[in-house]
């Protein structure tokens, strides 16, 4: 897995230094463009499983931009088993004006489509989900007032990824695997005790419901 992400950081590398642009109508837009970011998460960032970048359309703008802040000052993506969340590291290095910029850009897209790949049972799932609830809403479209995100426009297979980055320690627990930074995510810290305890079984059900609130109406 490891073998790709050397190349493709070069390959990017090589994008920015040879002045690489399309047309851009924002300047977040812009950003999205010259720094490569299509190149993981997709022109019309619907995201890409194969190289682990999550759809990012239509997410609240202030929790994008404090994820690239995580990012940026090496308390996510710390975790050797991370492997994704360590290429999006070396990408991550933007100003907070940019970072601004491109999470605007990205929170203004159309939520896109895409197929369901974790199988598990949605009537089960929501049992699992009433504590979820609380923080990411009934509907699961995020509670900024929470600091919590929406989770129905992300990919399944990365929901399931980040539940157990969670629950294994790989995310939101930095201190304790050593990294020195001066900050912690705090708000991220919310979520591993409450998927400590979930069972694999639980968790492809929980995603399943989730899944399945994307097709009600707002």
């Amino acid at each position: 897995m490891k073998v790709w992400i050397a190349p493709f950081l070069f390959f990017v590398l090589f994008l920015r230094l040879s002045g690489f642009n399309l047309y851009a109508a924002t300047k977040g837009e812009e950003i999205f463009i010259n720094r490569a970011c299509w190149v993981c998460h997709g022109k019309e960032a619907q995201g890409n499983k194969t190289l682990g970048a999550p759809s990012l359309a239509g997410q609240d703008q202030v929790y994008l931009e404090r994820q690239l802040h995580n990012f940026n000052v090496g308390i996510r993506g710390y975790h050797p088993k991370d492997i994704f969340g360590k290429a999006m590291r070396q990408m991550a290095i933007f100003s907070q004006a940019d970072r601004k910029e491109v999470a605007i850009y990205l929170n203004q897209l159309k939520p896109t489509s895409f197929s369901r790949t974790v199988v598990g049972s949605a009537a089960k799932g929501q049992a699992v989900f009433a504590t979820c609830a609380a923080c990411h809403g009934p509907d699961a479209r995020g509670m900024p007032q929470m600091n919590a995100p929406s989770l129905v426009i992300l990919n399944d297979w990365y929901l399931e990824n980040q539940i157990l980055s969670f629950k294994h320690g790989w995310r939101a627990n930095a201190k304790a695997a050593g990294v020195k930074a001066n900050e912690e995510d705090q708000i991220g810290a919310a979520m591993p005790p409450m998927v400590q305890n979930l069972s694999t079984e639980e968790i492809k059900n929980l995603i399943a419901y989730i899944y399945s609130l994307r097709f009600q109406k707002k």
